[in-house]
């Protein structure tokens, strides 16, 4: 059976979109096929934070590209990079997509799940000592993280939080 090809904006999706849902939106792994979002080359691979939503009056949109531009401007290696986002009128919702860089790891709540006895007191104070400087440098930008959990903290693989 052929696979089929997903795409939402410039962007080919390469996971499987059969996944789950949450109100929050689900991130896939996707590449950019051709020109269409400032700053994001071809054949780059990104995240895209895709988000059902009833949007008429695109208020809500309005208010994504606001943040997401705020958050365009943040430079700090605690911090995921943000591209930008776009929107796409679907039959009974628009889809709301936020790119972001794409990073290899995994979250602190998976890496909990797969630890039950705890990890490494040293790794736990690394984790920690590089939140708390990233949460410091978005508070010195007049920002707030409004939903920090292990699932919203990442690992990466070479070491990055």
């Amino acid at each position: 059976m052929a696979e089929k090809l997903v795409t939402l904006g410039c962007f080919r999706v390469l996971t499987d979109l059969k996944s789950g849902g949450r109100a929050a939106g689900i991130v896939y792994k996707a590449v950019c096929e051709k020109e269409g979002l400032a700053g994001v080359a071809v054949g780059t691979v990104v995240a895209l934070k895709v988000m059902p939503v009833q949007d008429d009056d695109k208020s809500l949109f309005a208010r994504l590209r606001s943040r997401t531009e705020d958050l365009m401007g943040l430079s700090h290696p605690g911090i995921v990079r943000y591209l930008g986002c776009f929107s796409e009128p679907g039959p009974f919702n628009d889809v709301h997509v936020l790119v972001l860089e794409w990073l290899e790891g995994e979250s602190l709540k998976a890496r909990l799940l797969r630890n039950p006895q705890g990890i490494d007191a040293d790794e736990t104070l690394r984790i920690g000592e590089k939140t708390l400087a990233a949460l410091a440098y978005i508070s010195s930008k007049g920002m707030v993280h409004r939903d920090i959990k292990p699932g919203n903290i990442f690992l990466c693989e070479d070491g990055g939080v």
